[in-house]
């Protein structure tokens, strides 16, 4: 099976994020979800771009760069979509 090039730039950039968050040694995308929805509420990326100006450089280094790296996942893609919906696209590729 040919993985589309669109999940494979969702799974890259979900797996950079994880490695990437501040919380040790989170090991798959569920609990990464959950915290990123308890920390910023709606997971679009207009929505994730709003609540990182409101980081702190020196205190959320970390948040924002899994964040940054993130924000890729919805490159060619609707703003307006959530993060859930990018990650139902490369369920179907894991195994």
């Amino acid at each position: 099976m040919s993985i589309p090039p669109d999940v494979r730039r969702i799974s890259s950039a979900l797996a950079a994020a994880i490695t990437d968050w501040p919380t040790y040694n989170l090991v798959s995308v569920e609990p990464f979800l959950l915290e990123l929805k308890q920390d910023f509420g709606e997971l679009s990326k207009v929505n994730l771009c709003r609540k990182m100006k409101a980081l702190s450089v020196h205190a959320d280094a970390w948040k924002l760069t899994s964040l940054s790296e993130l924000l890729e996942a919805w490159d060619g893609t609707d703003e307006q979509v959530q993060l859930d919906e990018l990650v139902q696209r490369i369920a179907v590729y894991r195994q």
